[in-house]
């Protein structure tokens, strides 16, 4: 029996809602969380007002990998 994975994004901590994939193998999963966050950080950083240097740029990427999980999937 092949594991699969899901992986869940949520905007906040407190969001209740995540956005979830469709069960996958888990190096998809884990192209999908790196594509995810890649296109939340590019997101936010288009639409700010200000400057992002490269220590805030870090301090988004961390705070928003921690908003992306990749859980095991059982049917």
């Amino acid at each position: 029996m092949t594991t699969l994975y899901i992986v869940k994004q949520h905007v906040d901590y407190l969001d209740t809602q995540p956005t979830i994939s469709a069960p996958m193998e888990r190096w998809e999963a884990e192209e999908l969380a790196s594509e995810w966050l890649m296109e939340t950080i590019s997101h936010i950083v288009q639409h700010s007002p200000y400057s992002i240097d490269e220590e805030e740029y870090e301090s988004l990427v961390e705070h928003e990998s921690t908003l992306i999980k990749i859980e095991e999937h059982t049917a």
